[in-house]
């Protein structure tokens, strides 16, 4: 059975964080458009109609909640899964605070496999 390929945007401020995601991403065979930055983000909006979206929720001067509230806004969007990116975890490894219009949570760094494991239940 093949895989069929997924559009995914990625909105993530760290530069080799959206390296790791987008070469990741590709090599499962998906196409990944990428954005440094709130408004790069929100733009790609008005012309990709992703399957999933991942968002940084600590972005200098933005915060990734409001907009993760304002993708649900999107006419069309409001059904995409959005997984959030975050450093911040309790204890156990696992995110404490409830994450608004997010339909999971991807801890950073990045572990290669623990990451495609846990977005393919996303993109099945």
């Amino acid at each position: 059975m093949s895989k069929k390929t997924k559009t995914i945007i990625c909105i993530e401020a760290n530069a080799i964080n959206r390296y790791i995601i987008k070469k990741l991403l590709e090599s499962e065979g998906h196409v990944v458009h990428d954005a440094e930055t709130k408004k790069a983000g929100l733009d790609l909006f008005r012309t990709v109609e992703p399957d999933l979206i991942l968002i940084d929720l600590h972005m200098p001067g933005v915060d990734g909640y409001a907009i993760t509230q304002h993708i649900r806004s999107i006419n069309g969007l409001t059904e995409v899964p959005i997984l959030a990116l975050t450093t911040h975890v309790g204890i156990d490894g696992h995110n404490k605070t409830p994450i608004s219009g997010c339909e999971g949570c991807i801890h950073k760094p990045i572990d290669a496999q623990v990451f495609i494991n846990h977005l393919s239940q996303f993109l099945s």
